[in-house]
């Protein structure tokens, strides 16, 4: 019996808590976003620009207007007894830039991913393209959650 009403004081206080999903539907772009500029790496600014016009609301009056900055970078970390590279360090620093309500805002995203070198050339471009994609759409997901705080 005091199970059941242990639950049930647990659900009555979880219910008024003003808990709200971020991805909610309710939860939509309030801003038409248009992309001015995009220097840097092609492949990962292409991707997150599709991503950022997926959650534009066209309908809105309100225009931001974003630049975009990415630099790749892949370092050597450590060399194998031959001299040649075994293990890098994959770097996506993306910087984007919000323009709108006459105020400009600086976002930095940076993402790392250590990865070891394989013999097979083929299956190790394909895997950093791989790596590129994840930390796009990582960039892409954490600008978007970035949008909704803008007032």
């Amino acid at each position: 019996m005091t199970k059941k009403i242990l639950i049930l004081f647990f659900i009555l206080t979880m219910h008024g808590c003003g808990f709200n999903p971020v991805y909610n539907s309710s939860n939509e772009t309030k801003y038409k976003i248009s992309i001015n500029e995009m220097t840097g790496d092609k492949f990962i600014n292409n991707i997150i620009r599709n991503e950022i016009y997926k959650n534009s609301n066209e309908n809105s009056k309100q225009t931001l207007e974003i630049n975009i900055n990415t630099f790749y970078e892949k370092i050597i970390l450590s060399n194998d007894t031959k001299g040649s590279p075994s293990e890098f360090q994959l770097i996506a620093n993306t910087e984007l830039q919000i323009i709108g309500n006459n105020k400009t805002i600086i976002n930095n995203f940076v993402e790392k991913q250590i990865i070891k070198n394989t013999s097979d050339s083929f299956g190790q471009k394909n895997y950093e393209e791989n790596i590129k994609e994840n930390f796009a759409a990582s960039i892409s997901r954490k600008f978007n959650i970035r949008l909704l705080t803008i007032k």
